[in-house]
Order: C-alpha cells, then structure tokens, then sequence
C-alpha cells in the first residue's frame, strides 16, 4: 500500500490510480473528469481522502460519477474538502465501499448502485440515491438526503443535522438536535417502515407506515401527516411525551391524524420518568 497525490492540475485519472493505495486530492479547484472508471483496480483502493484545500470537482454531469471500490482495509472514503463536490459510484469486484464520510464544506453523491455499509455526515451534504445500498448510516451535522429503496438502513444514528430519508430502518437511534424527516415524494408508494425507532432528542417527522417499536422518551415526535393508517405495536414513553404527540390511546386504542389516517397501539407502555435505556451495538443513553 502506498500513497498517491493527485496534481492540482490533473483533470484525467486515467492510468493515475493503483490498486490497494490511499489516494489523496490534498489541494486545487479542477473538475476532474477524464478516467472516471476504475472499476478494473485489481482490489479497489485503501483509502480515497479529499483534503480541506481541495475545492474541485469529481465526477458530475457527463462525466459521471468516479467508479471504484474503497474496500481494501481500511476501505474509507472522506470528503474533507473546503468546497466542489464528488460523484462516486461503488463499482469493481465488490462493488462496495467500506466507510464514506461527509465531514467538509463540499458535497458527496453517492449514486447508480453499488453498496455502502457505513455512510456519515458531519457537515455538508451528503445524497444518497435509490439505487445505493446503504447499510449503516450516521448524521451528526450537515444535511443527508437519502432515496427510497426497499432495503432498509440496518442502523441508523441521528444526533444533529437534518436527514429526509424515504427508506425504513431496522434499528433508528435520535437524540440531541437532529431533524429527521422520513417520506416518500409519493404517498400512495410503498412507505418506509421501522422496526425500531429509539427517541431521546431533536425532531422526527413520520410519514412512513408500521412501527414495531416505538420508545419515545424525549424529543418531539411529529405523526400528525402519517399518508395512510398504520400500527405501532409496541409503544412506549412517557406520558408528557406521549401527550405531547397527540399519543393518547390506550392499548389497542386508536387516533386519527389530520390526514385521516388511524392510527392504532397494539400494546402501551407508559412512564413516570425517563428510564435508562441500554441498546445493543454499544450505544448506551443515560437519560
């Protein structure tokens, strides 16, 4: 494994970048659009690192995205840069990129296929299109926008920033000041649904279907535009929080949104208090 610097002046990457290396735009404001695919890197790259005097341009337009797979270890995409944007799609041998990162003042668009299985956002923008796998996915800051597609985030982390996001979770953790959206431009389409979303801070909108679990233990929890009826079966918070939402029913009791869908509890649990919840993974909130 070594590590290349990309010129400042290379707009073409066509015969630039070897296999298993790190990869580093470390300055300059280039478009760089010749040599976009590298899916044929024997192994993909180690690491493809955007650096904060970089403020050019990756991929985009007719250029397309820059294909490669970033899943040699440690497989991390990171966009530092001070500016531009990267189009990149997952594409080699697996096509699969290990851990992107948004973390600069620029922009990443992930898009035309390929998997990612741990994406973050920390500041700027990241999008993710329908076509993107995308497995884990944390926001703490910055802006993520994230398509619809059948499969569903395994984990999702939100703890500042705004997310919109049309696809369902398995597991959903929200806290702090995040601002979560979850919708389909189409309401009458398949809608997102969650097996268990864990509300401790900042705001949810759902605008999904079914929620397995809901422990809502702070935060605002906003339903009141749900496109069509669904059930939670577990529900369980507090009761100010509960209230706070409009929750009221008992169990097996039912509300009805301002859309007029019903909303049905299958079982409730109510709280005096926050309890302390502990999650698989590691993550623990001490409320």
């Amino acid at each position: 494994m070594a590590t290349q610097y990309i010129s400042k002046s290379t707009t073409d990457l066509t015969g630039a970048l070897t296999t298993d290396n790190v990869v580093v735009f470390s300055e300059g404001s280039q478009q760089v659009t010749g040599g976009m695919d590298q899916s044929g890197l024997a192994n993909g790259l180690a690491q493809l690192l955007l650096e904060s005097r970089f403020t050019g341009t990756i991929g985009g337009g007719a250029a397309g995205p820059l294909i490669v797979d970033v899943d040699v270890s440690p497989g991390i995409v990171r966009n530092n840069a001070g500016g531009g944007a990267l189009y990149i799609k997952p594409g080699g041998g697996n096509t699969l990129i290990t851990t992107l990162e948004q973390v600069g003042a620029g922009a990443t668009y992930v898009q035309s296929g390929g998997t990612v299985t741990t994406a973050g956002c920390a500041r700027g923008m990241l999008s993710i299109t329908t076509d993107v796998i995308c497995t884990n996915l944390a926001v703490i800051g910055g802006t993520c926008i994230q398509a619809y597609k059948a499969t569903v985030n395994t984990l999702l982390i939100c703890k500042g920033g705004t997310l919109r996001t049309g696809r369902g979770i398995t597991t959903g953790h929200f806290a702090d000041k995040c601002d979560v959206e979850f919708s389909r431009e189409d309401t009458s389409a398949t809608l997102p649904v969650a097996t268990t979303i864990n509300l401790f801070g900042g705001r949810v909108k759902w605008r999904g279907g079914n929620i397995t679990t809901l422990n809502y233990f702070g935060g605002f929890l906003d339903i009141t535009e749900a496109p069509a009826d669904l059930t939670i079966t577990n529900l369980n918070g507090t009761s100010d929080q509960l209230a706070a939402s409009g929750l009221t029913m008992a169990a097996g009791g039912t509300i009805t949104s301002r859309t007029g869908a019903v909303i049905t509890a299958t079982n409730v649990t109510r709280y005096v208090g926050t309890p302390n919840m502990y999650f698989s993974g590691g993550q623990t909130f001490n409320m």
